[in-house]
């Protein structure tokens, strides 16, 4: 019937239904139900057919109950990690198997993923439609975890159940975490490789990666090649050393870098290498930065670092800024680094310019808002910039 089981009660009563045992009864009521939960009456007309010679009258009674509306729509799991954050499954229908189930918890509860598995558990519920009961198990999952709940999915909500209370959500636990723990034959925390040289560790989403080839391993080399004597004429760099590379090396210097016309001259016992800068050095102290396939090659520790200035020549527009800030301001010079980051701007009041951009010989700022206290216009207020430590003071606004 409706892909459904019945279930058939029957009873003994007199003319006034009530119930009598069957010596004394004048009536025999058959009750049918069904098992599944449907959307609609059980039936709306039936036809009985009597057995020949009977002298029993036979009546079929309308149905006088419907049944709770189906179970109908989809959910999702939600499981906590160690630190509160709730991780929530893609929506799925009840009725998927527990395969498919278990790899999306794989996928969106990364936590827990090879470590949780689903199975039905329970007849409470004959059907779907009306109910169902779904067990998680942890494994090898060696702390208490939080308790994952079912949740109503948000694009296709579960609906149905009792009309009174709606869908009716669950969560137990039937085995709580304990101290006795059963370990698998070798832990993981256990497991290491007697390598001579330090390994690379990879973690993937909490999840220690291995190195299938044992061929993660790295070694640190001491450097023969170091920097002698450094210089800095105009946009050209200078440098001396012993065992320097000949090709295949970069130069950097002050956050920039040398073009590719590099001079590379060898002499007896000793490296000079010569290149251009492709944009003005930023003021700071600075070293050079050779580096070749081996890494960054060191500048010896006798070696002064190079000083590059910071040089502010206008500031623009300088008068008649709007107190409440928001004009933009444009500063030009030497010694700008086009980082913003290692840049700041201020005004004697404690007035605060917001970088907007920066190149090696300009920036841009809008200042948050001059000190209202101070009505005086007439005194100019020094500009402050600075550039990684280094200050310029020469200009007012």
């Amino acid at each position: 019937m409706w892909g459904s089981d019945i279930e058939v009660n029957v009873y003994t009563t007199n003319d006034l239904y009530e119930t009598v045992p069957s010596a004394q009864a004048t009536k025999r009521v058959y009750n049918i139900r069904i098992q599944k939960a449907i959307p609609m009456q059980s039936f709306t007309a039936a036809t009985v057919l009597k057995e020949a010679n009977t002298t029993s009258t036979i009546t079929v009674g309308a149905p006088y109950t419907i049944s709770t509306p189906p179970l109908k729509g989809k959910i999702v799991i939600v499981c906590e990690d160690r630190n509160g954050v709730e991780y929530v499954s893609r929506e799925f229908d009840p009725g998927y198997s527990t395969n498919v189930m278990n790899l999306y918890l794989s996928w969106d509860i990364p936590h827990l993923m090879f470590k949780i598995q689903t199975r039905w558990v329970g007849y409470e519920w004959p059907y779907i439609e009306n109910g169902f009961k779904l067990q998680i198990e942890f494994q090898d999952l060696h702390e208490d975890p939080a308790q994952c709940e079912f949740r109503s999915g948000t694009q296709t909500p579960l609906t149905g159940g009792n009309p009174n209370t709606g869908v009716i959500f669950e969560s137990l636990t039937t085995r709580p975490y304990g101290q006795n723990l059963m370990f698998e034959p070798v832990p993981m925390e256990m497991l290491f490789h007697d390598a001579a040289k330090p390994q690379v560790l990879v973690k993937v989403k909490g999840i220690d990666g291995v190195c299938p080839n044992f061929n993660c391993d790295y070694l640190y080399s001491e450097p023969t090649a170091v920097i002698t004597a450094q210089s800095l004429s105009g946009l050209t760099v200078a440098i001396t050393g012993t065992d320097l590379p000949l090709t295949n090396f970069k130069v950097r210097f002050a956050n920039t870098e040398c073009g590719s016309a590099v001079t590379v001259t060898p002499g007896a016992g000793s490296v000079d290498i010569s290149c251009d800068l492709l944009l003005p050095p930023a003021a700071g102290s600075w070293n050079v930065e050779l580096t070749d396939s081996s890494g960054l090659i060191p500048v010896a520790s006798n070696v002064p670092a190079i000083s590059v200035a910071l040089t502010v020549s206008s500031v623009s527009p300088s008068t008649d800024l709007n107190q409440l800030g928001g004009d933009l301001l444009t500063i030009t010079g030497t010694g700008f680094d086009t980082k913003s980051a290692s840049t700041t701007v201020t005004v004697s009041d404690g007035t605060t310019c917001d970088i907007v951009s920066t190149t090696s010989t300009s920036l841009q700022c809008i200042p948050s808002g001059f000190d209202l206290s101070n009505d005086d216009y007439t005194v100019p207020r020094v500009l402050t910039v600075t550039v990684n430590t280094v200050e310029n003071n020469d200009r007012s606004v």
